[in-house]
């Protein structure tokens, strides 16, 4: 099947070219999805805790 799909497209250049872009776009934006899920999975650190003089970042003066 994938013989006589190649076949297919290898007499007809454009509809060749057409193929191979959308091949490589759909491989180049599961890879940026990929890269997306990883960065989501991490975990920022917490934060240090607020010392008794850290008030002002509540927003209280």
């Amino acid at each position: 099947m994938i013989r006589a799909a190649w076949e297919f497209l290898r007499q007809d250049r454009l509809l060749l070219t057409v193929a191979l872009l959308a091949v490589v776009s759909v491989a180049l934006f599961a890879a940026l999805l990929i890269r997306i899920a990883r960065d989501n999975r991490r975990v920022p650190p917490p934060a240090p805790p607020l010392k008794p003089w850290d008030h002002w970042r509540d927003g209280v003066r």
